[in-house]
């Protein structure tokens, strides 16, 4: 890479508040350097977008996922141009699923690094990727993650960075499958390229409508089994209400029994107490009586 890539290489690949403190310094040291032409492209490297920055490091973090995506987009035109409507709609409900997953890792990933990722910014993020999936271009400046802003779907028209040469287009299958691609656009012209564009938006509109269809049996489906789980639970808690109410029912009979127990216990400690009485006042009677019939040396008296 020249002097000039790898100072962007690093600047788009930098969290968005270091941006053009960097960028500055490096552009002081190549005019500290005698590099005034250096210095002066360097300096006119523009800050990215929000969207723009989130789908540079996008691509850094998670090129495999990145690639798919691209590999997807030619699979799509080859499904278009030979006018394969089954596979257009499987296709388009991928790209439309892959879409949301590759939003949803940027925004997660920027509040990673404490950013926020608004809605604005997250459609921005939505509509680059689709763009990727479309034209070759869009998805070499995607892959090389040096974006400075959203990329529209058209293929034509891209934002580069000033004084650099355009980004290589991505390596190994995505490159193999965007040259085809291209190759195949060339030797087609004669195919308006807004009836494959509307093509596109209908086959994508039918994936989304089987897709939300697929999910609303899904939702319909959970919902029949939760209501079996209800009344599942429904039965449970009205067997379990009456097992509680027997339980209470013979709570309160053995709780009657104690008390009866009770009662009966109290009665004879009383007669047992009257009996004792009784008991030690014989003895006291009988004692005196022995006294009184016995002689003065003891022994029973007489005449």
């Amino acid at each position: 890479m020249t002097d000039l890539d790898e100072v962007a290489d690093e600047l788009y690949g930098l969290p968005a508040g270091e941006f053009t403190a960097v960028r500055d310094r490096a552009a002081a040291r190549a005019r500290t350097s005698g590099e005034r032409d250096l210095a002066d492209r360097i300096r006119h490297l523009r800050r990215p977008t929000a969207a723009a920055h989130a789908l540079n490091l996008l691509a850094r973090t998670h090129p495999a996922e990145v690639a798919a995506l691209v590999d997807l987009g030619h699979d799509l035109r080859t499904a278009q141009e030979g006018h394969d409507g089954p596979g257009l709609r499987e296709l388009s409900a991928r790209r439309h699923r892959t879409i949301g997953t590759l939003t949803g890792l940027a925004a997660q990933d920027a509040a990673a690094r404490g950013e926020h990722l608004g809605d604005a910014q997250q459609r921005e993020v939505e509509q680059t990727l689709r763009a990727a999936t479309v034209g070759t271009e869009a998805a070499g400046q995607l892959m090389a993650g040096r974006l400075i802003t959203a990329l529209d779907e058209m293929p034509t028209g891209l934002p580069t960075l000033p004084g650099l040469p355009e980004p290589s287009e991505p390596s190994g299958d995505a490159v193999r499958g965007a040259a085809a691609a291209s190759g195949e656009r060339e030797r087609k012209k004669h195919q308006p390229q807004e009836r494959e564009q509307e093509q596109a938006g209908e086959a994508e509109a039918r994936a989304a409508l089987e897709v939300a269809e697929e999910r609303l049996d899904a939702a319909e489906g959970e919902v029949v089994g939760l209501t079996r789980q209800q009344a599942e639970r429904v039965r449970e808690v009205g067997a379990a209400q009456q097992a509680v109410d027997l339980a209470t029912e013979a709570l309160r009979a053995a709780e009657a029994r104690l008390a009866a127990a009770r009662t009966a216990e109290a009665r004879v400690r009383r007669d047992r107490d009257t009996a004792q009485r009784r008991s030690e006042a014989a003895r006291v009677q009988v004692e005196a009586a022995r006294r009184g019939v016995a002689g003065p040396d003891g022994r029973p008296g007489g005449r």
